[in-house]
């Protein structure tokens, strides 16, 4: 049987002109595996110039579509084919493969990916838009989708380059009687480009193959299929995935951003971001969690009942299997010191809820008590700011009102700890607004106070909303983020785990789901008790 390595050598020696990826015009009447399958072939064929016996293909192919399906949760998946593409792409970096069609064009335009050595900027943007204004041929075009490409690479979208609000008209008038024939929802008349640099639209609500959204029939076929016949060098997938069934796209104006402000510009990253990393409708604000509406109250109701009728008879199935179910004791000050020592870890921000003094000796400074004794150090405070606490709380139906409690607890013992405002959200199956909690020099009883004031969710769990909401912006990835829920739930199997998320399960969680879902984690010592 054939062997990555083995393949690989093979096409080492074979490919002295390298091959490039490329996107294959799409067919949106076939089913979602057989186009899956088709595109797979096709670029196989084209990277390794037909050097590969069929078993070899079927090889090759099956590991790539095990990495996109899988996001690449499998870890062997993404060595393999970082081994395969060194040897047939063209300026392909290791470790690079969800992001391959950008390190492709940007390598194509001899531009430097982006890296923390390496940050693109709002003017760098201007300058090719300009540029392609001016000029107006294949090649601006091409820099200006790749500058687009490495400063919006916050996202996971698929994004195209229109040369005016004209032109997305056009896309409009040809794309909207296709998805009316189908009985979709066609483009709405104020998704346009005349007053913005970008707009873009969510066409189906997960990457999973088997969901309906991804028919032939469905708008993403539809759009994707339009995209990659008519639009071909005018799109950019920042993930691989993005190249065949497309969350979301988002659509830039070139004239607008040749004339954007720097201020603009960064505005639209920040909605780009939110509008890729998670779904606006599943955020809850708190005028919307207090006016529901009384059917939605029963049908929570009813979940909320039926997942305590569960959990009693999963405990009392468990209790009787081993005698010991639930954690009921949490060394809160072993857990306080781990988050400190996260906290430690993580770099210094220019601002934030949670200011640090830090005294150091030094010998530039003559010593308070001694001044004249220039062999005694003086005393210098240092000021500055540690990440933010962001702390997200499970309140679904299988949380009694003990658990609550307990959980408000552990968060007013965290607050006293690093004596900091923090941030705070409750969540289900949906989450709720943002939340700041001042705890600076407060009394624990006037935090728990606060806390109890807080609107909260009820009804199922599930926690790909919460990691989807600190994935979609840069100022909650910078956070420390804890998470408190009793573990009925399952790990998110297509949502990168944020690097700064710790857990935390409450007094009255199973042990035995407590340490399942430690297992599934990529550092199962992030579960904390």
């Amino acid at each position: 049987m054939p062997t990555i390595t083995t393949i690989a050598s093979k096409l080492s020696a074979a490919n002295s002109q390298l091959q490039t990826l490329q996107l294959y015009p799409q067919d949106a009447s076939v089913d979602i595996n057989t186009m899956l399958n088709d595109i797979l072939a096709k670029m196989w064929t084209d990277i390794t110039s037909g050097q590969l016996t069929q078993d070899e293909m079927d090889l090759c192919i099956g590991t790539f579509a095990n990495a996109i399906i899988t996001n690449l949760v499998d870890r062997q998946a993404q060595t393999d084919l970082d081994l395969l593409f060194m040897n047939t792409l063209a300026c392909y970096s290791a470790n690079k493969f969800d992001a391959v069609y950008l390190s492709q064009i940007l390598r194509a335009n001899k531009m430097p990916e982006p890296s923390s050595k390496c940050i693109y900027v709002a003017g760098d943007v201007t300058d090719a838009a300009k540029n392609y204004d001016i000029n107006r041929d294949a090649q601006s075009k091409s820099a200006l989708l790749a500058t687009l490409g490495a400063f919006y690479n916050n996202a996971s979208a698929m994004y195209v380059l229109m040369d005016d609000d004209l032109e997305l008209d056009n896309f409009k008038n040809l794309i909207n009687p296709m998805l009316q024939a189908k009985g979709l929802d066609p483009f709405p008349a104020d998704f346009n480009l005349q007053a913005k640099i970008s707009d873009g639209v969510i066409l189906r609500p997960d990457y999973k193959l088997s969901d309906q959204s991804n028919d032939p029939d469905s708008n993403a076929r539809i759009v994707m299929s339009v995209l990659t016949n008519a639009y071909a060098n005018q799109i950019l997938p920042t993930r691989t995935i993005d190249a065949l069934i497309p969350q979301t796209v988002v659509f830039f104006n070139a004239r607008k951003l040749a004339r954007a402000t720097s201020t603009e510009i960064m505005n639209a990253k920040s909605d780009i971001g939110k509008l890729a990393g998670i779904d606006k409708a599943r955020i809850l604000s708190f005028s919307q969690m207090a006016s529901l509406s009384q059917v939605a109250k029963i049908i929570n109701k009813m979940a909320v009942m039926n997942n305590q009728l569960n959990n009693i008879l999963a405990k009392s199935a468990l209790s009787q299997a081993t005698g010991k179910f639930v954690i009921r004791h949490i060394n809160m000050k072993r857990v306080q010191k781990k988050l400190e020592r996260a906290l430690k870890a993580m770099k210094d921000v220019a601002v934030s809820k949670n200011p640090r003094e830090h005294e150091y000796d030094t010998y530039q400074r003559p010593n308070r008590r001694d001044p004249e004794n220039w062999d005694l150090p003086g005393t210098v405070t240092d000021f500055g700011y540690c990440p933010d606490i962001h702390l997200y709380v499970d309140t679904s139906g299988s949380i009694s009102q003990k658990d609550y409690e307990d959980s408000v607890a552990m968060l007013v013992d965290i607050a006293k700890k690093f004596n900091c405002d923090i941030y705070f959200n409750s969540f289900t199956t949906d989450i709720s607004q943002e939340t700041l909690v001042k705890c600076r020099d407060k009394s624990k009883h006037q935090i728990q106070k606060a806390i109890e004031k807080i609107p909260k969710l009820s009804g199922g769990t599930t926690i790909d909303q919460v990691w989807q909401y600190i994935n979609c912006s840069k100022k909650n990835r910078r956070q420390l983020s804890v998470l408190i829920s009793d573990f009925y739930v399952d790990v998110p199997r297509y949502i990168k785990h944020p690097d700064h998320l710790f857990y935390i399960p409450t007094k009255d969680t199973s042990v035995k789901y407590a340490e399942e879902f430690a297992n599934k984690l990529p550092n199962p010592w992030r579960v904390l008790f």
